[in-house]
């Protein structure tokens, strides 16, 4: 159902495409192109999509970086400031219910 100029890009689950209908899919010219950093099975290098040159594989970790790492620790230590010296509900507080 997708246009034959679609990419597909998968950062969620690896079971989330089945794998063998994209390779299908990729191979046919159904689909242009497929980004993914997860396979249905991470312990082995069997999936379809590896022998496709149309289809783009990177680590489960591709946010991993100089800059992602400083980011982290600032936001982190920044929310923390704001809370314990502004006594203010941090802004990026998942869990709602934890400061009640």
């Amino acid at each position: 159902m997708m246009k034959k100029s679609a990419f597909l890009i998968n950062t969620a689950r690896g079971k989330v495409v089945d794998e063998k209908a994209l390779a299908k899919a990729l191979t046919n010219h159904e689909i242009k192109a497929a980004a993914v950093d997860v396979i249905e099975d991470e312990t082995t290098e069997e999936s379809p999509l590896f022998a496709l040159d149309n289809t783009m594989i990177t680590p489960h970790a591709a946010f991993v970086s100089e800059d992602s790492f400083y980011n982290a620790r600032k936001i982190a230590l920044e929310q923390l400031v704001q809370h314990l010296s502004k006594n203010q509900r941090p802004s990026h507080l998942v869990n709602q219910n934890v400061m009640q």
